[in-house]
Order: C-alpha cells, then structure tokens, then sequence
C-alpha cells in the first residue's frame, strides 16, 4: 500500500469513528432522556392527576355559578346578566420547578457531551499523528479502534465497525 492509499485508508476509518462516536452521543441522550422519564414517572403522574382534579372542580364551579346566575336573571337589568358569563373561574396553574431534576438532566447531559468531545479530540489527534507518520500508521490500522473510542462505543456496535473495517479492503 502506497502513502498516499494509506492516508485515504486512515481519512475514511477516523471519518467513520468520529460518526460511530456522534451516533453514541445520540444514543445515550436517548437513554439517559429514557431514564430520567421512568425515573420521575410516578411523580409526573401524580402531577397529572393534581391537574385533572383542578380542572374536574373548576368545571363544576363554573357550572354552578353559570345556573346560579341564571337562576336569578331576573334580577339583572333586562333579564340578562352584562357580560356573558360573568363567573368563569380559571383552572389553577401549578408550576412545578425541581431544581435537583433540572441539575441531574444538565450534569448527565455535559458529562455526555464531554466524553464525546474528550473521544473527538484523541481521534483527531490520532489522525494527524498517524497521517504524518506511515509506519505507525500500517501498525496502528493492524491493531484496531483506538481505546477512547472503544469506551464510548458499546461492545456490540464497536465489533460491527471492527468486522466492516477488516472487511473494507485496504487500498
């Protein structure tokens, strides 16, 4: 393999570990977004209910004001109520704010995002190195997917991109 062929071999194998990399970060956004959902599941359904039963009382509040007001129309000027309904009651706005919830999610997103930047940063270190360097190169094609890499990437994935890159035919 000459240089040159040696160079595109390196160029096409980081291009396809850096994308093996974005692909991870995205999958475990996914799965720490999973898991902070079912974490705090029993606590958003309670919140749920909280809302429905605000809403359920407001609703018969103001069905009761509305027949109340009709029921003494005779008393407003010209037999009707100015306005329009006059006794609509809004349903309450709870604001929930769990600042621990908020913490949790933003540490385990920036400790995603600096183990992808961490990988990004060895690769294209390991890229320039070897692209100025041929023989360590040809030896470092023959030993693998560097160790960062192989931290980020889970197991089985990492198999599938080593058997595609000894599958490729090195030109």
């Amino acid at each position: 393999m000459t240089d040159r062929e040696l160079r595109a071999t390196i160029r096409h194998r980081f291009i396809a570990l850096q994308a093996e990399v974005q692909q991870r970060r995205t999958d475990l956004i996914t799965e720490t977004e999973a898991q902070l959902f079912e974490r705090y599941r029993v606590e958003n359904e309670r919140a749920d209910e909280l809302d429905r039963g605000l809403k359920e009382i407001t609703d018969e509040a103001n069905r009761k004001a509305v027949a109340l007001l009709r029921e003494f129309e005779d008393l407003a000027d010209g037999g009707r109520w100015k306005g329009g309904r006059q006794a609509m009651f809004e349903v309450p706005r709870i604001h929930r704010s769990n600042a621990d919830r908020t913490r949790l999610h933003r540490a385990l997103m920036a400790e995603i995002d600096n183990q992808t930047q961490q990988a990004l940063r060895v690769l294209d270190r390991q890229q320039t190195t070897l692209l100025r360097a041929p023989d360590r190169a040809r030896t470092c094609i023959a030993r693998g997917i560097p160790a960062i890499v192989a931290d980020l990437i889970t197991p089985a994935r990492l198999r599938e991109v080593e058997a595609r890159f000894k599958a490729a035919p090195i030109t």
